[in-house]
C-alpha cells in the first residue's frame, strides 16, 4: 500500500473573513430545505459578483458595497425630490 501525503490548503484569515461576512448564509430565515439551497446558492452568485467587481476595481468587498449603497440612496433621494415637486 503505497500512503499519501496529505497537503493541507492554507486560506488567508482576511479573505475568510470576508468570505463569511458577504455570504451572509446564517442570515437565512427560511426553515424550507429548498428555501435554504436557493439562499445558499444566490448568496455564492453574489458573492462571486462582488468578487470580480473587488478585482476589477481594485477595492475591497466593503468599499464596493458602501459606493452601491450611496449610489442607491442617491437615485432614491433624486426619485423622492421629483415627486415632491409634481
Amino acid at each position: 500500500m503505497v500512503a499519501r501525503k496529505q497537503t493541507s490548503i492554507k486560506v488567508d484569515p482576511t479573505a475568510w473573513n470576508e468570505a463569511k461576512q458577504n455570504l451572509k448564509i446564517e442570515h437565512s430565515p427560511t426553515k424550507v430545505i429548498t428555501s435554504q439551497l436557493n439562499h445558499i446558492f444566490l448568496s455564492v452568485c453574489g458573492f462571486i459578483k462582488l468578487e470580480r467587481l473587488r478585482l476589477n476595481y481594485k477595492m475591497n468587498h466593503f468599499a464596493i458595497k458602501e459606493k452601491i449603497y450611496i449610489e442607491a440612496l442617491r437615485s432614491a433621494y433624486q426619485k423622492v425630490e421629483k415627486l415632491e415637486c409634481a
